[in-house]
């Protein structure tokens, strides 16, 4: 699936299981108030839903959640989330960051860098942070990665590009839910 609309095809395909009965959590991590579950190592918090898009949770190795809307149309307007954590023992460092952010828009297209930083994680005051804002095609992209004492953790918010105040919102979601109050760097 190396097309966008691939990806969404695949996406669409795993939907349902938005409205499936709860799942037991993957190991390494607890389950926490209001259904959202929290991997012990890196910290790193699961929401249940992020606005109203439910989560689709897998992995052991790699824990990945899917965060999708109910309906299959804001899915292929771009309204899509990813989470992922991973142990990777190597701090891969602030440019290998950006520089992956960036090599993930090969297929699409080359993107327009709204904003590259990092942001505080608070609770980690030794992690490796990286955050940006891209436009690239009918999308705005927003990445949010950490790496931490042997753990990476990955958001990606994708929503349509005409949808600014969208992509705003979801971003604050995501600043205080899964990195705990995370401010981004000025």
């Amino acid at each position: 699936m190396k097309t966008l609309a691939g990806t969404l095809a695949l996406l669409l395909a795993l939907a349902p299981a938005a409205a499936a009965p709860p799942q037991a959590p993957p190991p390494g991590t607890v389950q926490i108030e209001g259904g959202a579950i929290r991997h012990e190592k890196s910290g790193v918090v699961f929401p249940e839903r992020i606005d109203e898009m439910a989560r689709i949770l897998t992995g052991t190795e790699l824990i990945m959640a899917m965060y999708v809307p109910a309906d299959p149309r804001e899915m292929f307007a771009g309204k899509v989330a990813l989470l992922g954590v991973s142990a990777i023992a190597k701090d891969p460092g602030y440019d290998v960051m950006r520089e992956r952010a960036r090599g993930s828009f090969h297929e699409t297209g080359v993107p327009e860098v709204v904003s590259e930083g990092r942001f505080a994680w608070p609770g980690h005051p030794n992690a490796t942070t990286f955050h940006a804002v891209y436009r690239v095609g009918p999308y705005r992209k927003e990445y949010w990665r950490a790496w931490d004492a042997g753990w990476d953790a990955t958001m990606i918010v994708t929503t349509p590009r005409k949808d600014e105040k969208l992509g705003e919102k979801l971003s604050a979601i995501v600043a205080e839910t899964v990195y705990g109050g995370a401010r981004i760097a000025s």
